[in-house]
């Protein structure tokens, strides 16, 4: 067992090739964000069922930590957290 995985982390590739370091429960369809004011990125998951999105836990993201995001980023998605 990995350090990673005593600490209740796991690695991660998002779509986009960033690697990443997650909660152990990630899923394959899992969405990382980072909210607005935000000082790290979170993962969330779709409950398609509630139609709102839910909280996962925090992750590091390789080249998006510092500010790297906006700058190669498509576009911002607007969306509420409740």
């Amino acid at each position: 067992m990995c350090v990673q995985e005593r600490l209740g982390k796991r690695p991660f590739v998002t779509e986009n090739d960033c690697v990443g370091l997650g909660p152990g429960s990630l899923e394959e369809d899992d969405i990382v964000m980072i909210p607005e004011g935000a000082e790290v990125s979170y993962v969330f998951r779709h409950d398609k069922v509630a139609a709102k999105y839910v909280l996962i836990g925090d992750t590091y993201v390789d080249g998006i930590m510092d500010g790297e995001f906006l700058e190669r980023s498509a576009g911002l998605e607007e969306f509420e957290l409740v």
